[in-house]
Protein backbone atom coordinates (compact mmCIF):
# COMPACT_ATOMS: atom_id res chain seq x y z
CA UNK A 1 0.00 0.00 0.00
CA UNK A 2 1.48 3.19 -0.75
CA UNK A 3 1.51 5.91 2.16
CA UNK A 4 0.41 9.56 1.97
CA UNK A 5 3.62 10.90 1.38
CA UNK A 6 3.84 8.93 -1.96
CA UNK A 7 0.36 10.46 -3.27
CA UNK A 8 1.08 13.87 -2.38
CA UNK A 9 4.17 13.49 -4.23
CA UNK A 10 2.01 12.46 -7.22
CA UNK A 11 -0.61 14.77 -6.97
CA UNK A 12 1.96 17.62 -7.38
CA UNK A 13 3.64 15.56 -10.58
CA UNK A 14 -0.28 15.69 -11.51
CA UNK A 15 -0.26 19.24 -10.79
CA UNK A 16 2.87 20.58 -12.24
CA UNK A 17 2.05 18.17 -15.91
CA UNK A 18 -1.62 20.12 -15.57
CA UNK A 19 0.57 23.67 -15.66
CA UNK A 20 2.97 22.95 -18.06
CA UNK A 21 -0.16 22.18 -20.23
CA UNK A 22 -1.93 24.92 -19.18
CA UNK A 23 0.97 27.36 -20.68
CA UNK A 24 1.61 25.28 -23.92
CA UNK A 25 -2.00 25.65 -24.78
CA UNK A 26 -2.30 28.91 -23.78
CA UNK A 27 0.51 29.30 -26.52
CA UNK A 28 -1.21 27.81 -28.88
CA UNK A 29 -3.79 29.45 -28.79
CA UNK A 30 -2.07 32.92 -28.73
CA UNK A 31 0.00 31.84 -32.14
CA UNK A 32 -2.70 32.44 -34.14
CA UNK A 33 -3.35 36.06 -35.60
CA UNK A 34 -6.67 38.26 -35.03
CA UNK A 35 -9.44 37.97 -37.86
CA UNK A 36 -9.74 40.45 -39.98
CA UNK A 37 -13.51 41.17 -37.63
CA UNK A 38 -11.74 40.48 -34.33
CA UNK A 39 -13.63 37.25 -33.70
CA UNK A 40 -12.70 33.48 -34.46
CA UNK A 41 -15.63 31.10 -35.16
CA UNK A 42 -16.32 28.44 -32.70
CA UNK A 43 -14.97 25.90 -35.23
CA UNK A 44 -11.50 27.36 -35.11
CA UNK A 45 -8.33 25.46 -34.01
CA UNK A 46 -7.96 28.59 -31.31
CA UNK A 47 -11.28 28.34 -30.34
CA UNK A 48 -10.77 24.56 -29.63
CA UNK A 49 -7.71 25.25 -28.22
CA UNK A 50 -8.95 28.09 -25.34
CA UNK A 51 -11.93 25.73 -24.56
CA UNK A 52 -9.24 22.31 -24.07
CA UNK A 53 -6.84 25.63 -21.58
CA UNK A 54 -10.64 25.64 -20.00
CA UNK A 55 -10.77 22.40 -19.01
CA UNK A 56 -7.00 21.78 -18.58
CA UNK A 57 -7.18 24.84 -15.78
CA UNK A 58 -10.50 23.55 -13.88
CA UNK A 59 -9.18 19.68 -13.57
CA UNK A 60 -5.27 21.35 -12.37
CA UNK A 61 -7.36 23.25 -9.79
CA UNK A 62 -9.48 20.22 -8.40
CA UNK A 63 -5.99 18.78 -7.86
CA UNK A 64 -4.57 21.39 -5.84
CA UNK A 65 -7.57 21.20 -3.70
CA UNK A 66 -7.96 17.38 -3.39
CA UNK A 67 -6.54 16.17 -0.42
CA UNK A 68 -4.83 12.39 -0.27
Amino acid sequence: MMDKQKRKEILQIAVDSLRAAEYALGQLADSYTEERDGKFSACHPKSSFESSLGQVTRLRKSLVKAKV
